[in-house]
């Protein structure tokens, strides 16, 4: 076992097409009908850049934006702008299925190394609290559920109208 949480447990585990995975399993009480209906919605058939689409990651050249600011990692500009690009294309994808993520952190920011490249992949994960919206300019009621420290003001001062924006304001703040 890798991680256990109140909702899940992350096991270590081998899939012949993956290699070393890290697979999430849901304990039922917990399990989100709105996170895998936010699933289907990303589901075009192909591979989805920007998004974590398998319960089960590659284990061993995954790591996220969190661990990086929690070892001070200095990163040169063009990392930056890289990873940043890649984040905010991301979250157009999400915005532009009508859907927004609302939390947006660090430890959901995953960074892919492919072996033998010098490049980084951005990959989003956790779709835990989205929230299925008409649209991107649709203004909805949200509860202030997310991170604290990362979250849009007008979710922190609990007028609970929100859009895509509060997704943006949290990848800011990353």
């Amino acid at each position: 076992m890798l991680q256990a949480k109140v909702h899940l447990v992350v096991f270590l585990a081998h899939n012949p097409q993956m290699g070393l995975v890290a697979a999430k399993v849901i304990r039922s009480y917990s399990f989100d009908e709105q996170e895998w209906e936010a699933a289907g919605k990303l589901q075009t058939g192909e591979p989805i850049p920007f998004i974590v689409n398998f319960v089960a990651a590659k284990k061993f050249d995954e790591f996220s934006v969190d661990h990086i600011i929690k070892q001070k990692a200095v990163l040169s500009g063009g990392t930056i702008r890289a990873i940043s690009k890649q984040l905010f294309e991301g979250l157009h994808l999400i915005h532009s299925k009508g859907l927004v993520h609302r939390d947006i952190k660090g430890e959901n920011i995953m960074l892919h190394c492919p072996f033998g490249s010098n490049r980084v992949v951005v990959k989003i994960a956790d779709f835990g609290l989205v929230k299925v919206s008409g649209g991107v300019q649709q203004t909805m009621l949200m509860s202030s559920k997310g991170t604290p420290l990362n979250m849009a003001p007008e979710l922190v001062n609990g007028d609970g109208k929100a859009d895509a924006k509060v997704d943006v304001w949290s990848a800011g703040v990353v």
